[in-house]
């Protein structure tokens, strides 16, 4: 209880530091993404795998993050770094290489892939240096991210096709 006061806490902190300007390229222009994903309901990873094929397929150079409570097996088809619980300080903090790296590249996108509010994950995209944040909507998270979309209770795949397809039409620019 105390741990997740002291991380609202320090989230709340890097909300009052001045917006990061962030001015999205159109996606076919695109060459990074970044990838943070949380696979809490079973069976899910067969819908992030076939997203991040998808973006791979079209060229994107793909860095993924995710979060374990502790390690186990694997059942993505995709190279991604993660942290552990063991890794979240009292203050709500990160103390992990992997993480310190992701947040600090410039990602041309970055989706979160989160189907319910993660404290850690709030951090990892307020620090972000990507240029366009997309994510599921959380009513109070709007600052988190420039296009949320609505998932309900609909499976993982159509959350991420609704996602993927926002992006497209927001971002599409006439040459």
């Amino acid at each position: 209880m105390l741990k997740k006061i002291l991380q609202t806490w320090q989230n709340n902190k890097l909300l009052r530091l001045p917006a990061e300007s962030r001015h999205p390229v159109p996606y076919h222009q695109a060459k990074d993404v970044g990838v943070l994903f949380n696979d809490s309901h079973a069976g899910e990873s067969a819908a992030i795998n076939a997203f991040v094929e998808q973006l791979q397929r079209e060229g994107k150079r793909v860095r993924a993050l995710t979060f374990f409570e502790r390690p186990h097996s694997n059942p993505y088809a995709f190279k991604f770094d993660y942290f552990t619980k063991k890794e979240l300080t009292p203050l709500g903090n990160i103390r992990n290489e992997k993480v310190d790296q992701f947040t600090g590249f410039a990602f041309d996108y970055l989706f979160c892939i989160s189907r319910e509010p993660f404290l850690p994950f709030d951090m990892i995209l307020l620090k972000s240096r990507a240029r366009f944040r997309v994510g599921t909507y959380v009513p109070g998270k709007e600052k988190y991210f420039e296009v949320m979309v609505s998932a309900g209770d609909a499976p993982l795949a159509a959350c991420l096709d609704q996602m993927y397809q926002y992006t497209l039409l927001l971002t599409h620019h006439e040459p």
